[in-house]
């Protein structure tokens, strides 16, 4: 929060919203509203993981990232134009994925420096997620910070870099007009 809330002209956590769910009602949290110029955004951020070595995208990170777009498509276009007073509005399902290589052996856990391993790693991930999220980034931690950590049970994690993957709804204020409920 206090990122958004540098940036932002006004920013609220948690704030309360009515979501659409088989033709009823119900009450709910978004995330993070934030409201920059005229324009407000509605944020789900939820949290997934990633293996390096694996390639294959976990059921939980699918499913993350599948809340987050469900939780938004149900604040209805009424809803999301009245927490906005009628400024234009952007829903961002936004998943911050950590990527990890895990071994019993420490000695195995390398850093990655690799630029082409880390575009393939992130490129599995954008490409394998339904739908593919219309943006997405790459945090590459620095060598000195890739260091493997110890688990109770003797393995041992490395997180190399932090993907962070979104899908932007309503980018443009014009798109809004006459568009039903989403």
């Amino acid at each position: 929060m206090p990122s958004i809330a540098k940036v932002a002209d006004a920013a609220l956590m948690e704030q309360p919203v009515t979501r659409n769910t088989k033709g009823s009602s119900s009450h709910g949290w978004l995330d993070y509203w934030a409201m920059y110029g005229n324009t407000v955004f509605l944020i789900e951020v939820k949290h997934a993981w990633c293996s390096v070595t694996s390639g294959v995208i976990k059921k939980s990170t699918q499913d993350a990232y599948s809340k987050a777009l469900l939780q938004l498509k149900r604040i209805s276009s009424s809803e999301a134009s009245d927490l906005s007073g009628g400024s234009s509005f952007i829903k961002i399902a936004l998943a911050v994925v950590p990527f990890y290589q895990a071994s019993k052996n420490k000695d195995k856990l390398i850093p990655i420096t690799d630029k082409e391993k880390i575009e393939e790693v992130h490129n599995n991930l954008v490409a394998g997620l339904t739908p593919p999220p219309n943006w997405s980034c790459i945090w590459l931690l620095h060598e000195r910070l890739q260091k493997p950590v110890e688990y109770d049970d003797g393995r041992h994690e490395l997180y190399p870099f932090v993907g962070v993957i979104a899908q932007v709804d309503n980018c443009l204020p014009a798109l809004q007009k006459g568009k039903n409920d989403q």
